[in-house]
């Protein structure tokens, strides 16, 4: 049933940023499968909004019946608290599994719960929680610590596993993180170092990162960030060889994105003696009509499967999604920015977002909303003030835009990811 949950969501991140700034969320998606060297149709989504354009409703046809199904709960502040996932059977709607989020810090969830419809009863699979604690350089409160729980179903309670310490440098970046695990017996034991580098604007640059062996330090491995038009990235990381000292390619990732915001790329590489070497992707065609994107077609990095005996592999056909009847609601963002932001590091994890560039001679708001138009937090630009930190700490990874206004209406908006 979770791949009900997970292509809805597909839906909203990897093609939301292009419905979002037109105005349009299908409420009719057609899926079609590469079968035998043609499209066939495998199932249909209908999608229900409130008037928010949050979603509320997503409803699986297979064969012209309706199979599956999730539904989406919020608060009166419009978080989401809990997403069902039903399956039909005798002609009736039975539960079978669901998220809970809950614990919010300002409007994101510090916990998830994953439950399971077992004998009539809601049980508790897996879960997280995130607990902060701040300091503060005199301007800005900053993230000290992060600690990361789970649930262990075999006592029915959260237990801490992970700690992260985070240090800043006199800039306000993150200059180190140590990195901490627990087995509930014997307190924190250190694991993992990291140090961060800075290249462009507050962008990072490499992470480095070094392993605790109970006596020391010894080198681990680094990351190297390389960031594309159009919001992509590349990421390449290394390991360190003991036995030639010197750091040795093991992978790398990239993801791009076309001037509408819709993913078109996400590939993985794995380092051979010769080269990069493809060892896994997925590539989108995006087609659009009067701005509303109505059909993305995905290709993936596979064998050849009229062929499998080959070995040889190839982008492939593998799925395509019509999108139709749109729906209009939440943020209307036009193409009139009036106003050059600056906005960094974007990509973003843990951390603040700079944004710069706001006239001395004008009043601001800032805000941040979801891929689904939900208002994620706003936050006044006072007269006269140049430059804008906030935190990100409690977004949920994934893709969000920033919308700049004045009295006048949307004058910037730019698409951020939080990874």
């Amino acid at each position: 049933m979770k791949h009900l949950t997970l292509l809805a969501l597909c839906l909203a991140m990897v093609f939301g940023l292009t419905a979002q700034s037109t105005g349009g969320l299908p409420e009719k998606t057609e899926s079609f499968l590469w079968e035998q060297g043609q499209w066939v149709l495998n199932h249909e989504h209908q999608t229900q909004y409130s008037d928010r354009g949050l979603i509320e409703l997503d409803i699986v046809y297979r064969s012209g019946q309706p199979s599956e199904r999730s539904i989406w709960f919020y608060d009166d502040q419009d978080r989401l608290v809990r997403q069902q996932d039903q399956l039909r059977s005798g002609g009736l709607w039975q539960n079978k599994s669901q998220y809970l989020y809950s614990e919010f810090l300002d409007r994101n969830p510090m916990k998830v719960e994953y439950q399971e419809y077992i004998g009539g009863v809601w049980m508790t699979q897996w879960g997280t929680w995130q607990e902060y604690g701040y300091e503060s350089d005199g301007q800005n409160q900053r993230v000290k610590t992060e600690i990361r729980k789970a649930f262990w179903p075999a006592d029915g309670y959260y237990h801490e596993e992970t700690r992260l310490t985070w240090s800043y440098g006199s800039d306000g970046l993150r200059k180190e993180c140590l990195i901490e695990i627990s087995d509930g017996q014997e307190g924190w034991q250190l694991t993992r170092r990291e140090s961060y580098t800075w290249e462009k604007e507050g962008q990072p640059d490499i992470v480095f990162y070094e392993m605790f062996d109970g006596t020391g330090w010894s080198p681990g491995g680094r990351i190297h960030y390389r960031y594309l038009a159009n919001n992509g990235i590349e990421t390449t990381f290394y390991l360190w060889d003991p036995v030639s000292q010197v750091y040795s390619g093991s992978e790398r990732t990239t993801t791009g994105y076309d001037d509408a915001g819709t993913m078109i790329l996400n590939t993985k590489e794995v380092w051979k003696m010769s080269g990069w070497e493809m060892y896994s992707g997925s590539r989108w065609t995006p087609s659009y009509q009067n701005g509303l994107l109505v059909e993305a077609v995905r290709e993936d990095w596979i064998q050849n499967p009229e062929d499998p005996q080959s070995g040889v592999l190839s982008w492939t056909n593998a799925e395509r999604n019509l999108f139709s009847v749109f729906f209009t609601a939440g943020v209307e963002v036009h193409p009139s920015a009036t106003i050059e932001m600056l906005i960094y590091p974007n990509p973003v994890d843990n951390g603040f977002l700079t944004v710069s560039g706001f006239p001395a001679n004008g009043d601001f708001q800032l805000e941040v909303y979801s891929t689904l138009g939900s208002l994620m937090e706003s936050i006044p630009v006072p007269f006269g003030k140049r430059q804008l930190f906030m935190n990100v700490q409690d977004l949920s990874a994934g893709n969000y835009i920033i919308i700049v206004r004045d009295k006048s209406g949307i004058v910037a908006r730019q698409q951020i990811i939080r990874e």
